[in-house]
């Protein structure tokens, strides 16, 4: 093993292949930083773009039988709404 050693420790001869080495990683890894930053930018517009707005929660809540729970729910936003209103004045 030691042999081994002695000999890689010869034959490397190129003193600039460490520097140049530790250059081109550092470049790739840049690159990659950079695409995973275009990933998550990506993956972020994808989700923003799927989720529904206001509007469309209503009609999809109104279409999938919720429309009496909704419709209840106003009746009874709107009764304490006046029921305050009225209470108010005196």
């Amino acid at each position: 093993m030691k042999s081994v050693a002695e000999h890689a420790d010869a034959t490397d001869s190129d003193q600039r292949a460490l520097p140049d080495e530790l250059a081109r990683r550092e470049t790739l890894k840049a690159k990659l930083d950079e695409a995973c930053s275009r990933l998550e930018a990506d993956a972020k517009a994808q989700v923003e773009a799927a989720r529904p707005t206001a509007f469309q929660s209503l009609k999809i809540a109104l279409c999938s039988c919720r429309f009496f729970e909704i419709l209840y729910f106003y009746i009874l936003y709107f009764t304490f709404s006046l029921w305050k209103c009225l209470s108010v004045g005196k």
